[in-house]
């Protein structure tokens, strides 16, 4: 990558499981983000054009990738924390019957004010939904309708936010904001070592 000056733009992680109620259905995942889309297209032009060599090269320590694109709406965006190694929680969400995209910001501009009124920013968490573009797994349109990540600098944010959520009402926010919007699955945690960055 870096003899075609491929993925410089971006943000690179890898993530392992940390823990959950759930099953991980890799042993580890890949993450790639970029500030902008400008970025993300430069780094696609240049992977269409030396993607064969780059895959020979993954494909000496990688077997059964899967490969695909996703769109993001930032609900509370993270500080330069997502640069170094962190905490990655992913729920799998759906709308209810009836709802969709415009319900989902209008509860979502109403849930950064929550987040906000209770004293947190950036420094303490980032929340994005994730929405498959192209090449997501087959059958996911039926699935689910996007992915909910929250990261944090640290397990201690992470405690902290887990705290807040439970013991100080912020779960009862979130409900009385998004309950008949949509349901998600319990979060699956990942320990993210950041691999690569702009």
């Amino acid at each position: 990558a870096e003899e075609h000056d491929a993925f410089q733009n971006h943000v690179g992680q890898l993530m392992w499981p940390d823990f959950s109620d759930g099953q991980y259905a890799t042993d580890f995942t890949w993450l790639g983000y970029w500030e902008n889309y400008a970025d993300y297209g430069a780094d696609m032009d240049k992977r269409a054009e030396h993607g064969a060599e780059l895959f020979v090269e993954a494909n000496k320590f990688l077997e059964q990738c899967s490969h695909s694109e996703w769109g993001a709406w930032d609900v509370l965006p993270a500080n330069d924390w997502t640069l170094g190694d962190h905490i990655t929680e992913f729920s799998d969400c759906f709308y209810q019957d009836g709802k969709g995209d415009a319900d989902l910001l209008v509860a979502n501009i109403a849930f950064a004010k929550a987040l906000t009124a209770r004293g947190l920013t950036g420094a303490d968490l980032g929340i994005v939904q994730l929405w498959p573009r192209a090449g997501a797994p087959a059958g996911i349109d039926n699935a689910i309708s996007f992915k909910w990540i929250t990261g944090y600098p640290k397990h201690s944010a992470y405690a902290n936010f887990t705290h807040i959520w439970w013991n100080e009402g912020l779960t009862n926010e979130w409900n009385a904001l998004y309950g008949d919007i949509v349901s998600c699955d319990a979060g699956r945690v990942y320990q993210s070592q950041v691999m690569n960055t702009p």
